[in-house]
């Protein structure tokens, strides 16, 4: 009988394990929503993993990363100045008033972010739990690396799945950088007013927020706000042109030397 797979069609919250069966010794699911978490479905495999997991059992997915850079969207800014020779700049304005109102899944191409990409929040499948998913705050300054119009921030994820090594771990990517995938990627649109051309190094800085909504536990809220680079902390060392970044850079420098 070890060779036969039995199904039982039921909702996880609802299904009693057999008192003659075991817990289970793997937990798989694809469970990721949109910037990972829409849809709340994490809920349902957290629920399993208490009830029916063994102690050493494992999960598949096991580890999740969610990731954020600033961006450009051209194909709601730059594309609409002109097409095929008509200007639909008014257009383009009322477009970008909408899309800027809740998150849009779009890809964005490699070269339209200003950043790599900086981890905004990671998690354990293993002892992660339903309150840890409630609210996920994060606050950084980040340089730009290179020059670009700064009109959005772009979210994705990755998952990675257990092997015998860390190094031999599958990796699931929703990057920009990575083959496409039905995910794309979350993109938070500025408002036209928010938005600027930016130099090389220099600091963009935000707090972002993902919270659980209050009508409805499957979506999240999401809010992001511009801070001032000039009022927050900076990592250290900090690589964006701020004087005192290129201050303290120059004296930790001066400190691996002596």
């Amino acid at each position: 009988m070890e060779h036969i797979f039995h199904v039982i069609h039921s909702k996880i919250e609802e299904f009693i394990l057999p008192s003659s069966a075991e817990k289970v010794d793997i937990i798989v699911s694809e469970w990721m929503g949109f910037y990972l978490l829409h849809e709340g479905m994490l809920d349902s495999v957290l629920y399993a993993r208490d009830n029916f997991l063994k102690p050493d059992g494992l999960m598949f997915p096991s580890e999740a990363t969610i990731y954020v850079a600033p961006c450009a969207v051209p194909c709601l800014f730059d594309d609409w100045e002109e097409v095929d020779g008509v200007r639909l700049t008014a257009f383009g304005t009322m477009l970008r008033q909408q899309k800027s109102t809740k998150p849009e899944i779009a890809l964005i191409s490699p070269k339209d972010l200003l950043h790599s990409g900086v981890a905004m929040h990671w998690m354990n499948l293993m002892d992660i739990t339903l309150e840890d998913l409630n609210s996920i705050v994060f606050q950084e300054v980040v340089p730009v690396k290179k020059l670009g119009k700064h009109q959005g921030f772009c979210i994705w994820f990755d998952c990675r799945f257990p092997a015998e090594s860390y190094e031999d771990s599958i990796v699931l990517s929703t990057s920009p950088n990575s083959p496409a995938t039905h995910w794309k990627q979350c993109v938070v649109v500025l408002p036209e007013t928010a938005c600027e051309d930016l130099e090389e190094n220099a600091p963009v800085s935000f707090k972002i927020s993902m919270k659980r909504n209050g009508e409805n536990s499957r979506k999240y809220d999401l809010e992001v706000e511009l801070l001032d680079p000039n009022e927050v902390e900076h990592p250290v060392p900090c690589e964006c042109h701020l004087t005192k970044c290129i201050l303290i850079k120059a004296h930790l420098q001066t400190m691996d030397t002596s």
